[in-house]
């Protein structure tokens, strides 16, 4: 599922991962990867990774504090990857690692993540938060997200909108570039009210 809609970007010589938990991802991203960049905020799950992928020579782990990417090099990362993560994480966390990934990926440098919709759905429908499962970020949609690219000097080329544990469409795919690089930039949102049937 995942698949078709970053496989025009891998493999890929510097790939970062945010947030692998204990490698579900990781496990196809480090075969596509020369050298994969995996970062997460709990010390116990690069751990997880260590052990899991220990006879992987290509994987560079990170704890950081949530926000930063101080440790990657400027203008270095080809693929960006995270899923089922950062749809936790509030508009300030977001912010932070946007304003990183402007000066962290190349010119030629292509982002996918999965982030929460959930403010959207909310702005629409009148509803709390709480009558929504997932842990959602009530402070995210996808609206914002592509505004905050905008400001890091970033733009989105495609926003889709999913369902996620319910009909409405809570999460957010969002793929994304560098103004100034070398994609094609025509910004389009697409409503999937299919991904959890997929």
């Amino acid at each position: 599922l995942i698949l078709p809609r970053i496989g025009q970007f891998l493999p890929a010589d510097t790939v970062l991962e945010i947030a692998p938990g204990h490698g579900r991802w990781t496990e196809f991203l480090k075969d596509e990867a020369r050298v994969l960049h995996a970062v997460d905020l709990s010390p116990n799950c690069i751990e997880a990774c260590r052990k899991r992928f220990a006879a992987d020579r290509n994987i560079v782990y990170h704890v950081n504090d949530g926000f930063s990417l101080d440790f990657v090099p400027d203008n270095s990362l080809d693929f960006v990857f995270s899923f089922d993560s950062l749809v936790h994480v509030d508009a300030d966390v977001i912010a932070s690692y946007l304003r990183y990934l402007g000066k962290k990926m190349k010119p030629s440098g292509v982002a996918f993540i999965h982030h929460s919709n959930l403010l959207s759905v909310l702005e629409d429908s009148k509803r709390n938060a709480s009558e929504f499962k997932g842990c959602r970020s009530a402070q995210v949609s996808g609206k914002l997200f592509a505004e905050l690219c905008g400001s890091f000097g970033l733009k989105c080329m495609c926003q889709e909108l999913i369902t996620w544990n319910s009909e409405d469409l809570l999460d957010c795919l969002s793929l994304f570039a560098r103004v100034d690089g070398e994609w094609e930039q025509k910004s389009k949102v697409i409503e999937n009210r299919d991904f959890v049937r997929q």
